[in-house]
């Protein structure tokens, strides 16, 4: 890739490298400065009584950060804060909206805010729900995104409804509830990976054809 985008990426690139050191230096301190059994909480694998122990939320983790990854190449695509109309700012707050879900599911964020301070932590998830509709609403340019790209944001939405009102209002002991309520985030998690994908498949498509169009897309 050259010109804007080709200079973009490799300023990405050299932040997450820029990271990542930091990240490796730290934990290597940590090691020489406390002992082995200290680090190894933080480099400790998956392990629990069975095979796949916690399968499910590695995989819902994944996809979303998977969503980011493929929302971060839109960014670029776009050509980045340079880029016209809304889509750059929309495509940004999509990476940081999915790596922040994908940080709550691997360390259980809105149910230590709910913990905190009382509340049902079902609401603290319907609020950045809300959050993610008057996104996609204000700035997403949903009218002008593809048909199917539209159907499969919609039956995310759907979905993660669903996830919620268990979520929310099912009894803790109530028979499937465990197993509706994350195979339901499972598979909106799924619809939003490949809404996802589809507006970056479109995207692609209108700068082969070369549309002006920013998120409209093909049906």
């Amino acid at each position: 890739m050259t010109g804007k985008g080709g200079k973009d990426l490799r300023r990405l690139e050299l932040v997450a490298f820029a990271l990542l050191t930091v990240y490796t230096a730290t934990l290597i301190y940590a090691e020489a400065r406390f002992s082995q059994d200290f680090v190894r909480n933080y480099f400790s694998d998956v392990i629990g009584p069975r095979p796949f122990y916690a399968v499910n939320s590695v995989l819902s983790l994944s996809l979303m950060i998977s969503t980011g990854v493929i929302f971060l190449i839109n960014f670029i695509l776009v050509d980045g804060l340079r880029g016209r109309g809304k889509a750059p700012l929309f495509y940004a707050t999509q990476v940081v909206m999915f790596v922040y879900f994908a940080l709550d599911e691997l360390f259980m964020i809105h149910e230590l805010v709910g913990l905190r301070f009382g509340v049902n932590d079902a609401f603290f998830i319907l609020g950045l729900g809300i959050v993610e509709v008057i996104l996609i609403v204000g700035i997403g340019e949903l009218r002008t995104m593809g048909p199917r790209a539209k159907r499969l944001l919609y039956t995310a939405v759907v979905l993660f409804v669903c996830m919620w009102f268990i979520d929310a209002y099912a009894p803790k002991r109530a028979f499937l509830r465990l197993s509706l309520e994350d195979l339901f985030k499972l598979w909106a998690i799924v619809f939003f990976f490949m809404w996802a994908l589809q507006i970056c498949r479109d995207r692609i498509d209108d700068l082969k054809r070369g549309s002006g169009s920013l998120i409209a897309g093909s049906a």
